[in-house]
């Protein structure tokens, strides 16, 4: 979640093809895709949105030693948790945030939310 700008998922819709992505429509109903994709509101020049701001504040966190965690919330299951990390991913520290995403990945897979 980033505020100061357009959601992040508007990019992708903005700039790929989603509805056409093979993926995404061998598991995804055809109804929902055409749902999300067509006729979206609002569109954004690449300059407002705030996430490429976002990737450079998270690996200032990194690079401190903190821990970055990335959710899509659900909002189109199977594509939003990559962009997310490719939205990390973005800024100028790209292949600090690229080896964190690996690490946490690591990480969660092997301790698991909430354990110790």
């Amino acid at each position: 979640m980033n505020y100061g700008g357009p959601f992040g998922e508007d990019y992708w819709y903005l700039n790929t093809e989603v509805h056409d992505n093979a993926k995404l429509n061998h598991f995804t109903p055809h109804k929902v895709i055409d749902e999300k994709t067509k006729r979206r509101p609002g569109w954004f020049r690449k300059d407002e949105f705030a996430f490429p701001k976002l990737s450079a504040q998270m690996a200032k966190l990194v690079r401190a030693g903190g821990l970055v965690g990335v959710g899509s919330h659900g909002q189109l299951q199977g594509l939003g948790y990559h962009w997310e990390m490719w939205m990390l991913a973005s800024g100028p520290a790209r292949s600090a945030a690229l080896r964190h995403s690996q690490r946490l990945k690591d990480y969660w897979q092997a301790r698991g939310p909430g354990v110790d």
